[in-house]
């Protein structure tokens, strides 16, 4: 097996100089947490507008045009997101209007007293996982 060739310091500096706003980025999410200037919500906002920012400004490699075609594609993905927690909001409440945890566990109660049937049971269930 052959090792990789060695880079050159000079290559690995420059390449730190010119990543150095991208670097930036892992260490504001980092000290703002430990110091305790943004929750993480308010974390993933500022990181979004700075790389954002940085790919737009500093580095020159985002057009308005992608900006915006990214944003579409951030509210789709956000609607079928939202689309899917309200499904699941709902599939919650009608659990909960129909009592079914405690009906679940009146259909196991008559296991409760007889092991073998218990037995049984548990391993009725493991065949189906």
């Amino acid at each position: 097996m052959q090792h990789p060739p060695k880079i050159p310091f000079g290559e690995v500096a420059r390449s730190l100089i010119d990543g150095f706003w991208a670097l930036m980025l892992p260490l504001i999410i980092i000290f703002g947490f430990t110091l305790g200037v943004f929750t993480p919500t308010a974390a993933s906002v500022v990181t979004a507008i700075y790389a954002i920012f940085v790919a737009a400004v500093i580095y020159c490699e985002l057009r308005f045009s992608e900006l915006l075609e990214s944003f579409s594609r951030v509210a789709q993905t956000t609607a079928i997101v939202m689309f899917l927690v309200a499904a699941a909001m709902v599939s919650a409440w009608l659990i909960a209007v129909a009592d079914l945890p405690s009906k679940v566990v009146g259909l196991r109660e008559p296991f409760m007293n007889h092991q073998i049937l218990l037995m049984f049971a548990r391993l009725w269930a493991q065949q189906w996982r």
